[in-house]
Protein backbone atom coordinates (compact mmCIF):
# COMPACT_ATOMS: atom_id res chain seq x y z
CA UNK A 1 0.00 0.00 0.00
CA UNK A 2 1.57 3.73 -1.21
CA UNK A 3 1.04 6.12 1.63
CA UNK A 4 2.11 9.68 1.19
CA UNK A 5 5.46 9.17 2.90
CA UNK A 6 6.12 5.73 2.32
CA UNK A 7 5.10 1.97 1.54
CA UNK A 8 3.29 -0.18 3.99
CA UNK A 9 4.54 -3.73 3.30
CA UNK A 10 2.59 -7.00 4.31
CA UNK A 11 5.28 -9.65 4.76
CA UNK A 12 4.08 -13.87 5.09
CA UNK A 13 6.42 -16.50 6.26
CA UNK A 14 6.06 -19.58 3.74
CA UNK A 15 8.39 -21.97 5.78
CA UNK A 16 6.09 -22.28 8.57
CA UNK A 17 2.29 -20.63 10.17
CA UNK A 18 3.36 -17.24 11.22
CA UNK A 19 0.85 -14.20 11.33
CA UNK A 20 1.35 -11.95 8.75
CA UNK A 21 3.20 -8.65 9.47
CA UNK A 22 3.17 -5.06 8.01
CA UNK A 23 6.72 -3.46 7.65
CA UNK A 24 6.60 0.53 6.93
CA UNK A 25 9.41 1.36 4.37
CA UNK A 26 10.12 5.07 4.31
CA UNK A 27 10.46 7.19 0.92
CA UNK A 28 13.58 7.72 1.38
CA UNK A 29 14.78 3.81 1.89
CA UNK A 30 12.83 3.34 -1.11
CA UNK A 31 14.86 6.03 -3.04
CA UNK A 32 18.27 4.85 -2.01
CA UNK A 33 20.99 3.45 -4.89
CA UNK A 34 20.48 0.09 -2.85
CA UNK A 35 18.73 -3.01 -4.87
CA UNK A 36 17.21 -4.04 -1.39
CA UNK A 37 15.87 -2.43 1.57
CA UNK A 38 17.16 -4.24 4.59
CA UNK A 39 14.28 -4.37 7.75
CA UNK A 40 14.41 -6.35 11.24
CA UNK A 41 13.48 -9.57 11.42
CA UNK A 42 10.48 -9.85 12.81
CA UNK A 43 10.13 -13.26 13.84
CA UNK A 44 13.91 -12.86 15.76
CA UNK A 45 12.50 -9.58 17.86
CA UNK A 46 9.24 -11.31 18.88
CA UNK A 47 11.08 -14.52 19.59
CA UNK A 48 13.82 -12.05 22.00
CA UNK A 49 16.21 -13.58 19.49
CA UNK A 50 19.55 -11.41 18.20
CA UNK A 51 18.37 -9.38 15.56
CA UNK A 52 18.91 -10.33 12.24
CA UNK A 53 17.87 -8.06 9.04
CA UNK A 54 15.83 -9.06 6.05
CA UNK A 55 16.45 -7.98 2.50
CA UNK A 56 13.56 -6.78 0.83
CA UNK A 57 13.90 -6.30 -3.12
CA UNK A 58 12.99 -2.90 -3.82
CA UNK A 59 12.29 -4.16 -7.32
CA UNK A 60 9.57 -6.42 -6.02
CA UNK A 61 7.74 -4.24 -3.50
CA UNK A 62 7.56 -1.31 -6.35
CA UNK A 63 5.57 -4.33 -8.77
CA UNK A 64 3.35 -4.47 -6.23
CA UNK A 65 2.23 -1.51 -6.21
CA UNK A 66 -0.50 0.53 -8.08
CA UNK A 67 0.91 3.39 -10.52
CA UNK A 68 1.43 6.92 -8.80
CA UNK A 69 -0.77 9.14 -9.50
CA UNK A 70 -0.22 12.34 -11.10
Amino acid sequence: MRLDNGVLVTLVRLDQPYPPRQVFITGREMKMGYDDVYKACYVCVDQGKKENAIALPKAEIEASLPPVAP
